[in-house]
């Protein structure tokens, strides 16, 4: 069956760790949360079941200067928030990616601008 798979898992209650068999649907970790420290079920995220659902925002504050807010819909807390860090270093590599080809576009015209002065004095001079 290609929903049983080999998993390694350590029994809480026991503090032992032991290699079994165990289904892919109803195998779920288990963590400890909360002041009383009740198990709290962590949903398998690697299924195709899984998705968490969220809003985004995105306002105007400033001249080129904009803030995304970020709303979890549906799903945990922890996965929400790792999918707004990979959001965000994604927007951050995007904007110094922008940033770098706006300096090498300037720094372009720069020099085909000297170039230009280069030429008009060149051919301005008494020969």
């Amino acid at each position: 069956d290609q929903d049983i798979q080999q998993d390694f898992a350590m029994d809480v209650d026991k503090g032992e760790t032991s290699t079994r068999q165990a289904s892919s649907s109803t195998f779920h970790m288990k963590i400890i949360a909360g002041k009383e420290g009740n198990y709290t079920r962590v949903p398998n995220l690697s299924t195709q079941d899984y998705c968490i659902k969220i809003g985004l925002t995105l306002y105007k504050v400033q001249q080129s200067i904009y803030l995304l807010d970020f709303q979890k819909m549906t799903g945990d807390a922890f996965s929400f928030m790792t999918l707004c860090a990979n959001i965000i270093t994604e927007l951050k590599t995007l904007s110094a990616a922008s940033k770098q080809q706006q300096m090498l576009a300037q720094q372009a015209a720069q020099q085909q601008q000297q170039q230009q002065m280069a030429a008009q004095y060149s051919s301005q001079m008494p020969k």
